[in-house]
């Protein structure tokens, strides 16, 4: 598969998910907002960061582990600089 429609179907399913998570938190499904919303808060930033970086050698362990361990430090630095600058 060509590079560009890998990052067009990358960038799709980041989207879908995105729309997914919205429409859940919208209209108000208890059990699907819990699960979309834990699935997209730890899982998606730490996978976007390391398509970013290009960190694409690692097998799928080790893929899903960096994903949530980024994402979770992400989410914490995140959560750290607006606390701190008080938005």
């Amino acid at each position: 598969m060509p590079t560009k429609q890998k990052k067009r179907d990358f960038l799709i399913a980041i989207v879908f998910l995105q729309l997914m998570v919205y429409f859940t938190v919208f209209f108000d499904i208890p059990i699907a907002r819990q699960l979309l919303g834990f699935f997209y808060f730890t899982f998606l930033p730490g996978f976007v960061i390391l398509k970013l970086l290009k960190l694409d050698e690692f097998g799928w362990a080790e893929t899903v582990l960096f994903s949530v361990g980024l994402g979770f430090a992400f989410m914490e630095l995140a959560g750290l600089l607006i606390n701190e600058f008080g938005f």
